[in-house]
């Protein structure tokens, strides 16, 4: 191989190096372009505005893009529970989810929906929980039925007739109905 032929060889072959290089870098900057471009499009991470027994209101930062509404997915924290959703009404960046169990941490994901078409998720909360369900509590929805010392309480349950078991021998009982719901409850 002559003196002439091996230049021209190292010659292409750093031409190819650098234009490795150059792709690597090129491919980098789009990367990183994208994930800026995503990360204006992603609501951000929900966190708690108020919780109560069963319910929990969480608010998220607004991405940059108009949307017509969010889609909030949520489960229990350390359960191998399936996520569940619920969806705003409009564009705004809050919402009260209801009918959930009470001392219960939760996690939530928040993601953007234009038309039919749905964005990615955003990052996941840290955990939220429930209020949990105190004695001072359950002796206010309880009513007195003896001024005895101790004084005796009679417990406001309503049973919850579809999801009693005959087989398995189990009923489900809901604490704290209302005043009325009670009369009519106890009344013979």
């Amino acid at each position: 191989m002559t003196s002439k032929s091996k230049v021209k060889q190292d010659f292409c072959l750093q031409y190819r190096k650098l234009i490795c290089i150059g792709v690597c870098y090129q491919v980098c900057f789009f990367l990183i372009y994208l994930l800026v471009f995503f990360l204006k499009k992603v609501p951000g991470k929900p966190f708690s505005i108020e919780t109560t027994l069963n319910s929990v209101t969480i608010c998220w930062e607004k991405p940059r893009e108009k949307l017509d509404c969010f889609q909030v997915r949520y489960k229990e924290k350390d359960g191998k529970s399936e996520w569940k959703s619920v969806e705003t009404e409009c564009d705004s960046n809050y919402i009260t989810i209801k009918e959930i169990m009470d001392g219960v941490v939760y996690v939530f994901q928040v993601r953007g929906k234009v038309d039919h078409l749905e964005g990615p998720y955003g990052p996941i909360s840290d955990g939220i929980t429930t209020s949990a369900l105190t004695l001072a509590e359950i002796i206010k929805k309880c009513s007195c039925i003896k001024e005895t010392t101790p004084k005796i309480y009679r417990l406001p349950l309503k049973e919850n007739i579809k999801a009693r078991n005959e087989e398995a021998r189990t009923k489900q009982l809901i604490l704290g109905l209302s005043k009325t719901d009670f009369r009519k409850h106890t009344s013979p």
